[in-house]
């Protein structure tokens, strides 16, 4: 069996602004889909605060010389899912269009699943990936 190298403490930190930034920013661009309008700034600045680590993440990783970007592309891909729901809220509050609110909100709770299995497995595999180099 093949002994496990453990992680140094800056790449240690590194991995853990990426899991809290990924996890700040899912949760609230989620919940910015499904939150009444007086929500939306503070929702908003809550998911760039996890984008702002995820980047601290990365910089930090990049600044190491570690192989990792295709992992931080999984999550840059899953975020970009929420844009035109975003969008499609988004107009549909400023022009007051009548959409039904459940269409958004399954969207939502969707993708959210779905970042729910994928941003995990990205993790490890990205700790997996750090540990081989």
């Amino acid at each position: 069996m093949k002994a496990r190298r453990t992680l140094d403490a800056k790449n240690r930190r590194s991995v853990v602004l990426f899991v809290f930034g990924q996890f700040m920013a899912f949760l609230f661009v989620t919940l910015l889909q499904v939150s009444p309008m007086w929500m939306f700034l503070p929702f908003l600045v809550l998911m760039h605060v996890g984008i702002a680590l995820f980047i601290m993440s990365r910089k930090r990783l990049l600044e190491e010389k570690k192989s990792v970007t295709f992992h931080f592309r999984i999550v840059y891909g899953l975020l970009a899912l929420y844009l035109p729901l975003l969008a499609f809220k988004l107009i549909g509050r400023v022009f007051d269009a009548g959409f039904e609110e459940n269409l958004i909100a399954v969207g939502a709770y969707t993708l959210a699943a779905i970042c729910l299995v994928v941003a995990p497995l990205n993790a490890v595999k990205m700790v997996r990936t750090l540990q081989s180099e």
